[in-house]
């Protein structure tokens, strides 16, 4: 019989001292194990300190989540307004080239944008419409002329493009 007492007095002794360190997970507060509500401020659920530290973990781990989203964010922002900075720069020069008509120019200066944003629809749009009006105004004199151009932009312009271009060239 002393046996058994002595063995459940080292178990009570022993859940007393893994939930020692119990916490409230509201406040903070040390707390008995045999509480159910925080004596502080009545939160009912506690939490014993490797709990409280796992918490806190999941905590510095959700913090760290939405600030590494907000800096992607932020960057992707710079960039895009960088990307567009640049497209509307080379954009007016190609403007003003193609107005003084200077498709040529107009035209290195749409290659410069897709040199440096390779993904550019816009630039490969102007591109597409620079080819198909200077053969409309008679820049490009020869369809054998136009074609070089349209192989030129093969590899460069998308399917649809390309064939603006061919059935400009070809109607």
């Amino acid at each position: 019989m002393k046996i058994k007492i002595k063995k459940a007095q080292e178990a009570v002794v022993k859940i007393l001292k893994k939930y020692k360190n119990m916490r409230c997970i509201c406040c903070g507060s040390k707390m008995s194990p045999w509480n159910k509500t925080c004596p502080e401020c009545g939160e009912p659920e506690v939490r014993s300190k490797a709990n409280l530290n796992a918490y806190k973990k999941k905590v510095i781990f959700t913090y760290c989540g939405v600030f590494v989203s907000v800096i992607f964010i932020v960057f992707s922002s710079i960039y895009l307004t960088a990307r567009e900075n640049t497209y509307q720069k080379f954009h007016k020069r190609a403007k003003a080239y193609a107005e003084a008509e200077g498709y040529e120019l107009s035209l290195q200066c749409y290659e410069m944008v897709l040199n440096k944003y390779p993904g550019c629809r816009r630039a490969k749009k102007k591109i597409t419409n620079t080819v198909i009006t200077m053969y409309e105004e008679g820049v490009i004199e020869s369809r054998e002329e136009g074609y070089s151009y349209y192989q030129k932009y093969y590899n460069i312009l998308p399917s649809e493009y390309r064939s603006k271009i061919w059935n400009a060239l070809y109607p």
